[in-house]
């Protein structure tokens, strides 16, 4: 993607007015301008005077607008008398528009930056009037809540922008928007890919993605132009069944810190996974033992991790967990130039027994149905929290099951860590999130109350925020270690409920501190809500 910038140094035009002294101080009645305004009006004017505009970039046509100055004089009743310019200042030096409308076109799928200086002379005063701009274009949906929303065969997805002085844009449908035909109807559900490094460096491709699944399909996305990158059939190896399931969420949303990143876990009908690290964006049939052989994949979850890609599956045919490492590097990407033709790629990867089988009572995991999976919230990254429910005692359980990380980054055994649920008033209905970022905190719901507990503490269970719907979704923005500076600040202190409200959807950022609410906005617009998944970019 390509970026241009005007640049003016131009100080000595800065000036607000000026006119030749010509020595006649006899007074007398002069034009003067009372405003000038402009049509379309700024997004912004800087405290250096300086007029701004912000446009999403387009995603399939060329973009153009046209500046129109508006004048109020003081006596004059016509324009005949005013100049307008428009200056730009390239390499070549000075280019002047002479005319009063200002027309600028804006690629498609580019960003860039116009800086032209406007100049207004009254001729019949000869008083100089200037104004600096600047018109730029972006990346669309950064920093954003992106809402699947509607019924069953009309779904969307929607596009919250929240900015820090709490303004709200809402896009209803972000890709009918791009390209003005509705996609998506039937999709189930979302994944991001916040920054895949491999790609970004090497690949000089998007290091991003946006993954939409669909009853019998996927589709890899840019997720701020909405490009399809990759459908399911160029995904997926031969033979796969049709109808893929989802192996969960997956924390800090496929970022592994110290690894190549953007790594992905699907599963089919049949409880079968399948692993992308997404540098080249296949898939691959996750390879077994003989001891692995009959696993059924419920539910994965990928933990924040700083050695190694690691996915934790729950397999709740056979009532135990599962472990499975990634292919990281580069060396399959630069073997593999196109679809492999067998379902597995050979790295000496495999579905493991997770060694904690010994850190359970016989037959403890038996009458255990799992709920959800989260970010592990023991304070070390590698671990996984997972929500239970009892169904022969009616409780619920939150175990954390991971390798235990040091602050070297180098790992210890795996193991369990249990903290019964009970006395909360949860029910089947509850939504559920954990945090890196929050040790040893739970955060969930009851009807339409969100409630925060220590989970050392039962007793300090309380009430944080109520809405007049049911919460539906509960997702921190993002799980990270802000110390690896791969992240924009606060992430980690936004946390969103869907909530449904009389067949409609509402979406409330909630802005936390030490685990309290310290703002809110909601945002309104949707039908009933899905899912919801947070939009970032990473730098490097």
């Amino acid at each position: 993607m390509r970026k241009r910038t005007g640049i003016l140094g131009m100080a000595a035009l800065l000036l607000a007015g000026c006119y030749d002294d010509k020595g006649n101080y006899d007074y007398r009645d002069i034009n003067e301008m009372i405003s000038i305004k402009f049509d379309p009006a700024p997004d912004e004017i800087t405290t250096d005077s300086v007029y701004t505009y912000s446009y999403p970039q387009s995603s399939q046509e060329v973009m153009q607008i046209t500046y129109t100055p508006v004048v109020t004089q003081s006596m004059a009743s016509d324009e005949s008398l005013l100049e307008y310019q428009w200056i730009f200042v390239n390499e070549d030096g000075n280019d002047t528009i002479r005319s009063k409308e200002l027309t600028l076109d804006y690629p498609f799928q580019e960003i860039l930056t116009y800086n032209p200086l406007f100049r207004l002379i009254d001729h019949s005063t000869g008083v100089e009037y200037y104004k600096q701009f600047q018109m730029s274009t972006r990346e669309p949906y950064l920093d954003s809540w992106y809402v699947l929303h509607g019924n069953p065969g009309d779904r969307r997805i929607g596009v919250a922008e929240i900015s820090d002085d709490g303004e709200v844009i809402i896009t209803e449908d972000a890709y009918e928007t791009a390209f003005g035909v509705r996609r998506f109807q039937n999709a189930t559900g979302m994944f991001y890919s916040a920054g895949n490094r491999m790609r970004m460096m090497m690949l000089k491709e998007d290091g991003e993605f946006l993954m939409v699944y669909e009853r019998d399909s996927c589709t890899k996305l840019n997720p701020f132009m909405f490009l399809t990158r990759m459908t399911y059939p160029q995904m997926m190896p031969q033979n796969m069944p049709t109808l893929p399931g989802i192996a969960g969420g997956v924390a800090v949303e496929g970022i592994n810190i110290m690894g190549q990143g953007g790594g992905m876990l699907l599963s089919d009908v049949n409880g079968k996974c399948y692993w992308s690290n997404q540098t080249n964006g296949y898939f691959f049939t996750c390879k077994t033992t003989e001891v692995s052989a009959n696993y059924h994949a419920t539910m994965a979850y990928m933990p924040l991790s700083e050695n190694g890609t690691m996915a934790i599956i729950w397999d709740e045919v056979n009532k135990k967990f599962w472990n499975y490492y990634f292919c990281s590097g580069a060396s399959y990407s630069e073997k593999i130039e196109a679809h492999p033709v067998d379902n597995a790629y050979d790295e000496g990867y495999n579905i493991e027994d997770f060694e904690i089988t010994d850190q359970f009572e016989e037959g403890e995991l038996d009458d255990k149905t799992a709920i959800v999976m989260l970010e592990g919230c023991s304070g070390t990254a590698g671990m996984t929290g997972i929500v239970f429910r009892d169904e022969s005692e009616g409780e619920y359980y939150y175990y954390e099951v991971g390798m235990m990380v040091d602050d070297k980054g180098e790992g210890e055994e795996f193991t369990v860590i249990k903290h019964p649920l009970t006395g909360l008033n949860i029910n089947e209905d509850s939504q559920f999130a954990s945090s890196y970022a929050y040790t040893n905190q739970l955060f969930y719901t009851v009807g339409g109350d969100l409630y925060w507990v220590n989970l050392l503490d039962l007793s300090s269970a309380r009430l944080l925020y109520s809405t007049s719907g049911t919460i539906s979704k509960l997702k921190f923005a993002l799980a990270c270690n802000d110390a690896m500076g791969f992240y924009s600040g606060g992430l980690n202190d936004r946390l969103a409920l869907a909530v449904n409200v009389n067949g409609q959807g509402e979406l409330h950022d909630l802005r936390l501190s030490s685990g309290d609410v310290v703002d809110a906005t909601v945002c309104t617009g949707f039908g009933p809500i899905e899912d919801v998944i947070f939009s970032m970019k990473i730098s490097f």
